[in-house]
């Protein structure tokens, strides 16, 4: 697919999936999260419908300044003493299948694809009062910010906060399922639950991810829910 760097573009002369189903007649759609799968890279081939919300602008600066080195160099340094914030870092859960719910429920009279893309198992971890019943969301651990030394003094505590944010997830899609069933497309729909990495969390002496080949940053889950299944 000629994608083997961080910058660079899908080919067009490509047939992706999302093109496919769409000549098949399908009303395709993908919500997507941040700079990585912009439409400046290709990634919206196909796709009828394709939202993509960048994290929350610092000083109103434009996406495609906060995708400039030196702009990410600089709110590294902000980072230590801005608090952390989930919008700043990505659209949150609730946020995503909102719109995919708006999505499947304005096509359910037609075949539909759609492609929802969830970060909140990512670093920055943040700490979550509906799960957990504890204060408000307190922590920040991106790779090469300040806290990346609070998450490595303190391994058993960023282990709970990605754990957390995974059970979120969990609890969140759960209620996706049973809002798919109780509109009546659970039974035809195929669904599809995977993930680009996994996460080092000190196994290695390894943190977040793209560092290594080990195991928990290569082996990802792919579930599968066929349709009348």
């Amino acid at each position: 697919h000629g994608v083997d760097t961080a910058r660079a573009v899908l080919l067009t002369d490509l047939s992706t999936w999302a093109e496919q189903l769409a000549a098949a007649g399908y009303a395709t759609g993908a919500i997507v999260n941040g700079s990585e799968l912009s439409a400046k890279f290709g990634f919206d081939q196909g796709f009828g419908d394709f939202v993509n919300v960048p994290p929350a602008r610092i000083a109103g600066v434009p996406e495609s300044v906060m995708a400039l080195s030196w702009f990410k160099l600089g709110t590294l340094a902000l980072g230590a003493v801005l608090t952390p914030s989930v919008r700043r870092s990505y659209r949150p859960v609730d946020d995503v299948l909102a719109d995919a719910r708006a999505f499947m429920a304005h096509h359910r009279e037609r075949p539909w694809a759609l492609f929802v893309h969830l970060m909140d198992t990512h670093a920055p971890y943040f700490e979550h009062p509906s799960l957990s019943g504890t204060g408000p969301e307190l922590f920040g651990a991106a790779l090469g910010d300040a806290r990346r030394d609070e998450a490595v003094d303190r391994p058993d505590r960023t282990r709970a906060l990605y754990r957390g944010e995974v059970a979120l997830v969990d609890d969140r899609l759960s209620r996706l399922f049973d809002w798919l069933q109780s509109a009546g497309l659970y039974d035809r729909t195929l669904v599809v639950l995977t993930s680009d990495h996994g996460e080092g969390l000190g196994e290695h002496g390894d943190w977040w991810h793209g560092m290594s080949l080990h195991e928990e940053q290569t082996r990802v889950p792919l579930l599968l829910k066929l349709p009348r299944n």
